[in-house]
């Protein structure tokens, strides 16, 4: 009996290997670099399957995207970069290389945007399933649509900031209280945590299944149970709404 065990151990572990070697033959390195002026783009708009997708602040007034990742399809590029009539569009497609494509033990790549503090006007990032890591980005408005992944903020700066996710967990670290912030995820915790204490902040939070923290000085509270926080800091010129239908909330 031990024999057989060890004997479907090691087909297995040999399937492992096979499957694996083949989904890696015919792939190859794929390495693309762009870079815009930015008084050129005055909205970005990120469509991603399931790369991990990088936003940083350019040290320049350039725009720049960098590609890193595999190309299964010999015939197709898995991201296209167009730029027309002031907005920038990339976009990253599934990739079917062959029958063992469906298999996948690594991630197939990652795109990193740079762009400069206060240039472009819009930012919208549509993510089927990866990781999202967006840090020291300013803009007017910033919206996430995100199906399943991780995501993360730090230090980002919008007037509008709207986050929608299915699944996943969002984390958005020193954020400002200036304008609209809106998150909502159907499953997954949510951490909101402000650079400064708020002086002037509308706050609504929501979670239907999930503890709930909120930790920020001086909030008058009109309402405050586990499934419901609301108050207001100061005379509420900014606002703040958090929604979760399942999972954890902390906002401090």
């Amino acid at each position: 009996m031990k024999t057989n065990k060890w004997i479907w151990l090691v087909m297995i572990v040999g399937l492992v290997g096979v499957l694996f070697m083949t989904s890696q033959f015919g792939s190859k390195k794929l390495e693309i670099t762009e870079h815009i002026s930015s008084e050129e783009v005055q909205s970005i708009e990120i469509m991603n399957d399931s790369w991990d997708i990088e936003v940083k602040e350019s040290i320049d007034n350039q725009v720049y995207v960098d590609i890193t990742g595999k190309q299964k399809d010999k015939k197709k590029a898995p991201v296209v970069v167009t730029h027309k009539d002031n907005q920038l569009i990339i976009q990253q497609h599934k990739q079917i290389g062959g029958a063992f494509s469906a298999f996948t033990f690594e991630k197939e790549g990652t795109i990193t945007i740079l762009i400069p503090k206060n240039t472009v006007e819009q930012v919208t990032l549509i993510n089927n399933e990866g990781d999202l890591n967006i840090q020291t980005l300013a803009t007017q408005k910033l919206t996430l649509q995100n199906q399943a992944g991780n995501v993360k903020f730090n230090q980002v700066e919008a007037s509008v900031l709207n986050v929608f996710s299915k699944n996943g967990e969002i984390v958005i670290k020193r954020v400002d209280e200036k304008g609209e912030m809106n998150v909502e995820t159907e499953t997954g915790d949510i951490q909101v945590a402000y650079q400064n204490a708020p002086s002037s902040l509308k706050v609504a939070v929501e979670n239907a299944k999930g503890d709930t923290t909120v930790n920020l000085a001086n909030l008058s509270t009109t309402k405050n149970t586990d499934a419901e926080v609301h108050g207001t800091i100061g005379a509420g010129e900014n606002s703040l709404h958090v929604k979760s239908y399942s999972g954890s909330i902390g906002i401090k």
